[in-house]
């Protein structure tokens, strides 16, 4: 086998939606762990909370697909590593967190520390060493981190207002059917 760096960054990508909804399939069941864990969790049903699990997993393969529908890799890394950074990393360690604060095992964290956060500095690194993005670019992207990790610091045990609106969105989707 090559080296990673030389494989194509169109056909690589597609790592990224695929350790995404393997996250999302370890959380299927976050909503009970939410209630233990978080104050003011929203009773939201579980069908509900699945919605928008599978929502996040299409939205990755979506972006995926429309980004490699470009003839560029240099979009295609543009397009994916802002989705895949600003929502799959930042989520990552969202949950790397919550499983330190609460020194117990947190749905999604295997996923995240094993294949999610591999996976987004695998196409980071790919796509920087074949100058594909602007090393400016993806280090802005990564700083987004510090802020998110603040308010889930700063939020403690209270459910995120964010997660909040989430669930309020798989709520909606439900009630269309």
């Amino acid at each position: 086998m090559g080296n990673v760096s030389t494989l194509p960054y169109q056909k690589l990508v597609w790592l990224l939606p695929a350790v995404l909804t393997i996250h999302e399939l370890e959380e299927w069941n976050i909503k009970e762990w939410n209630t233990a864990n978080f104050i003011g969790t929203p009773d939201t049903p579980d069908s509900a909370v699945r919605v928008l699990l599978v929502l996040v997993s299409i939205a990755g393969f979506l972006v995926t697909a429309i980004a490699c529908a470009f003839s560029s890799s240099t979009k295609t890394a543009y397009i994916t590593l802002t989705f895949f950074i600003l929502v799959a990393f930042n989520n990552s360690l969202q949950h790397l967190f919550w499983q330190l604060y609460w020194g117990a095992y947190a749905p999604g964290v295997l996923a995240a520390a094993f294949l999610n956060v591999p996976a987004i500095l695998l196409l980071s690194w790919h796509a920087l060493k074949n100058r594909l993005v602007s090393p400016l670019y993806i280090a802005i992207l990564y700083t987004t981190a510090v802020p998110t990790l603040y308010l889930t610091f700063r939020q403690g045990r209270q459910f995120p207002e964010v997660m909040a609106k989430g669930h309020e969105f798989g709520v909606n989707i439900i009630n269309l059917f």
